[in-house]
């Protein structure tokens, strides 16, 4: 009789830590395409680094992908280099050349004005 007590206290402290895990699983699924839903895209990069975009920047400092990131209040432009967030200046920035790749002119591709000028040509 002693035994049948407990037995619905073991399911109710079982259930308070599989439902939880239960609804993490289901709400953190996939897209379809093998990306987390709700999430950019991973590049294969570890962690700790930013998440790219398809113009080979941190996403959320892209003016390409979000314009108004440019009208910003607390992100710097950079004003030698056509108004591009200083977070990605790589030409401003060196160090930056190791998270982003870069063209010849030191920048990243979708954004230096020579590669672009000679890619419309």
């Amino acid at each position: 009789m002693k035994s049948c007590l407990l037995m619905p206290s073991r399911w109710i402290s079982l259930s308070t830590i599989l439902f939880p895990l239960f609804i993490l699983a289901v709400t953190t699924g996939c897209d379809g395409e093998g990306h987390k839903s709700g999430a950019a895209p991973s590049t294969g990069a570890a962690a700790g680094v930013p998440a790219l975009c398809r113009h080979e920047v941190a996403e959320k400092f892209c003016p390409i992908c979000h314009p108004e990131v440019k009208n910003h209040p607390n992100i710097l432009l950079c004003k030698e280099h056509r108004g591009i967030p200083e977070d990605i200046c790589t030409a401003c920035h060196p160090e930056l050349k190791a998270k982003y790749k870069t063209c010849v002119h030191e920048l990243p591709p979708a954004f230096c004005p020579t590669c672009l000028a000679a890619k419309k040509e």
